[in-house]
């Protein structure tokens, strides 16, 4: 369990963001991804996601960046992204 104040409100932002990334929002949900990031930098997901945001907006740079980030707090499945997308 996170006791970082910020990150109840963190994941708030997250789960609109995946909720609008689902929907083809790419751009709300990077809006979205980005305050999740802002209040709690700890979230992969997050940085995962937001990736994937950027990647379906043309972003590759900033979505391997994402990717990268993900990886590096502990989230493997970005791995799998920057073999794949990022040389």
């Amino acid at each position: 369990m996170n006791l970082n104040p910020a990150y109840k409100v963190a994941t708030t932002y997250y789960n609109r963001g995946f909720n609008k990334g689902k929907l083809g929002d790419y751009t709300g949900a990077l809006q979205d991804y980005n305050k999740a990031i802002e209040l709690d930098s700890s979230m992969a997901y997050a940085y995962y996601n937001r990736g994937f945001a950027k990647y379906r907006l043309g972003n590759l740079k900033g979505a391997c960046s994402d990717w990268r980030k993900a990886q590096e707090l502990g989230d493997s499945s970005a791995g799998d992204l920057l073999r794949n997308y990022c040389n």
